[in-house]
């Protein structure tokens, strides 16, 4: 996040302005995890829900805008994912 949205003014966005973009990327959604089952930890929905919510804490914002957090979801069409979080 600090090196996509970050103005200036940090080692992040300093190396954003190096890499030939010098203006923030200003992404707004942002992925928390990723396939939490198979090769992702085969985690319980419950779970999952605890460790989004703990990583959650430390996705403030980076300059504008405002992240908006996405969680992921079941390998299939599993509901029990959908009342966890």
């Amino acid at each position: 996040m600090e090196y996509c949205n970050y103005p200036d003014g940090s080692s992040l966005a300093e190396e954003r302005a190096a890499n030939a973009s010098p203006e923030p990327f200003r992404v707004r959604y942002w992925g928390v995890g990723n396939e939490s089952w198979g090769c992702g930890g085969e985690m319980r929905p419950e779970e999952y829900a605890d460790e989004f919510r703990r990583f959650a804490v430390y996705l403030h914002g980076f300059g504008e805008p405002r992240p908006f957090l996405i969680a992921s979801g079941p390998d299939g069409n599993n509901a029990e994912w959908a009342v966890a979080c």
